[in-house]
Parts: C-alpha cells; structure tokens; sequence
C-alpha cells in the first residue's frame, strides 16, 4: 500500500560534496521508500538533536529508581517514595542545586538544572552513567539498559547476516 500522503522522517548524513545523503538504516526503510520512487519530495533538512527517548523513561523509573529504592530499605530501612529517589539522584549524586524561592509567603524548592525527561540522549546517558558508578562505588550494581533493543538495531543484525 503506498503511503504517498504519509510523511516518513529519516535520518541521514549529507555527503562531503553536498550532492546526496546517505540514509542511516536505508535497508529498513526500502520497503517504504519504494513508494516514492520517482516522486517529487519536499526534504527539510536540519542538525539531528536527539531526545530522551521513551525506553530512557522506563530505565529511569521501571529500573533505576526502584532498584535504588529497595537498596535503601534494605541496607538502611528507609522506605522512599518514587519521586524522594528521583530528587536524591538529582542532587546528591548528579549534584543539581535546589534552589528554595518563596511564593505568596511559602518557601518553594526549585531546580534550574534539567530534569531526566528534558535531557537529550547524550545527556540522559552521562547522568546514568554518574548514577551507575555512584552505586557501583557503594556495592550496588544497577543493570544498564540493553543496547539492542531498538528496531534499526534488530535489522541491522539481519542485513549484515
């Protein structure tokens, strides 16, 4: 079925002399573009900025965030809440400022560091990074997020089989 009225987002390098791109995963993507051969494309192209991505949401707070939780209970007895963990790794361990500000005569804590959900990828892997080795040093080893479970990655695999 051609998807002519769809819109299909690439990722791609711009050749050395300007006159082409190659598609990152092209073989993926063969099937789709297909379609297209031929047709007349509108193409934006722009700098690739890469965002946190959902699967980093779940690590975050389906891993590392519970695990954390459980090791304080069980070497300290202290039961913390989800977001308690989330704002000690924020602070202590990736060392972001809390910042108390009053508002309407209540003194209110705010951080002017980003949150996980607005790093980019770059940015949310250096602070897993920061909070896996802060752990490590302490004798708890969190599991790191699998590397191959993204699609492109699967037919990659495949392609070069």
């Amino acid at each position: 079925m051609p998807i002519i009225n769809k819109e299909v987002q690439l990722i791609g390098t711009l050749s050395d002399s300007l006159d082409g791109v190659s598609i990152l995963h092209h073989r993926m993507y063969k099937n789709i573009l297909k379609h297209l051969k031929g047709l007349e494309l509108e193409i934006l192209i722009r700098p690739l900025k890469r965002q946190r991505s959902e699967a980093q949401n779940r690590y975050m707070w389906g891993v590392v965030v519970p695990i954390v939780a459980q090791w304080y209970l069980e070497q300290e007895g202290m039961k913390l809440t989800k977001d308690q963990v989330y704002t000690f790794l924020r602070t202590r361990v990736l060392g972001q400022t809390p910042m108390v500000i009053v508002i309407d005569g209540m003194e209110m804590i705010h951080f002017t560091a980003k949150r996980f959900s607005q790093m980019n990828t770059k940015e949310f892997s250096d602070a897993v990074e920061t909070i896996l080795q802060y752990y490590t040093d302490k004798g708890l080893e969190i599991p790191t997020p699998r590397k191959d479970n993204f699609i492109h990655d699967y037919f990659s695999k495949v392609q070069d089989t």
